[in-house]
């Protein structure tokens, strides 16, 4: 099935940047597909910015750089470095919000360095569960027993039983 995308660096080659929320996502994907490689021992070459693709709806995607042969030896230090630097430059540095484009620099230089993929995957979502965690937070302060009630009256629902209840102790 085709489905059309662009590659990192079209995008850069056009001016067009990354979001922190896009930028998270393509490292999430990224760290998927290489934990995946590294888990069942794939060959491949090291990733670019040609490799890593942006389709519909912001989804990215990464290029098939599963090879017989690497064109290079490398690490996962040097490769989750390379990522980094991929990422630190589609970010805009205005876009500091989620952290994103300081955890990429720091991979870069190898400032940050994780034991493997997974661990990179769960530090790169822990920025998008704490900001629902502090959304849902914040509604459910707000959200009182009285709305509840008036919620479940305009849907329609009504107690089982109308008659008023008695209890005995």
């Amino acid at each position: 099935e085709y489905d059309p995308c662009r590659s990192l660096r079209q995008l850069k080659d056009s001016g067009i940047a990354l979001n922190e929320t896009n930028a998270l996502q393509v490292m999430k994907v990224v760290s998927e597909v290489l934990g995946y490689f590294a888990r069942e021992n794939i060959t491949h070459n090291l990733i670019s910015e040609n490799s890593i693709l942006i389709g519909l709806h912001n989804r990215p995607r990464v290029a098939n750089i599963a090879a017989y042969e690497a064109t290079q030896e490398f690490d996962q230090a040097t490769e989750m470095a390379q990522l980094g630097s991929i990422l630190a430059g589609m970010i805009p540095v205005n876009e500091q919000a989620l952290g994103v484009r300081n955890l990429a620099l720091s991979l870069a230089a190898r400032e940050t360095t994780f034991p493997d993929w997974p661990a990179l995957a769960a530090a790169v979502t822990a920025p998008l569960w704490a900001e629902l965690e502090a959304l849902l937070a914040e509604r459910l302060r707000a959200l009182t027993l009285e709305d509840l009630l008036k919620r479940a009256a305009q849907a329609g629902l009504r107690r089982p039983v109308t008659e008023p209840l008695h209890f005995v102790i």
